[in-house]
């Protein structure tokens, strides 16, 4: 331990008093100096590099419980980020029918339109059905990208 090392100083204290310090008796304004060396070397450290070592085991159990316990709240997420990708795969799939049956359902209204069977009211409510899906559909490839580039950043491959 570098506490054990015997350590070595110098010191100077440089004064001027009236009267001087040293000299009582001489009453004139007098400059004045100590200069020394000083050795410090510790023999004894009344248990200190035990105690000292017992406080470092402390801190490096309590760096591992955290490594462990970061590692399992990654882990974690990943496997929730990993169920987002798969849930907005098949949300995208579902919406990809249900939009090609709307297109349908346009193509037939808009036959129905053009032969007097239903009013142009009708045959915009069904082509705004269709918008509606198709940003819903947007939407779902937004948040399903969002969970590609949040796992991958998560992961630490970003």
């Amino acid at each position: 331990m570098v506490g054990k090392r015997p350590q070595i100083g110098g010191f100077v204290d440089y004064g001027m008093g009236k009267p001087n310090p040293f000299n009582l008796f001489d009453t004139d304004l007098n400059d004045f100096y100590v200069a020394g060396i000083k050795l410090n070397w510790q023999l004894w450290d009344w248990n200190q590099t035990s105690r000292e070592r017992q406080i470092l085991e402390m801190r490096q159990k309590t760096t591992q419980s955290q490594k462990t316990d970061f590692e399992k709240e990654i882990d974690i997420a990943l496997k929730k980020l990993k169920s987002d990708i798969s849930k907005y795969q098949e949300i995208i799939e579902l919406d990809q029918g249900i939009l090609a049956l709307q297109k349908n359902v346009v193509q037939e209204s808009y036959a129905q339109f053009k032969n007097g069977v239903i009013t142009s009211t009708d045959y915009v409510g069904e082509l705004n059905e269709e918008i509606r899906i198709s940003l819903t559909l947007k939407i779902h490839e937004i948040q399903y990208h969002k969970a590609i580039i949040d796992y991958l950043t998560t992961s630490g491959n970003y």
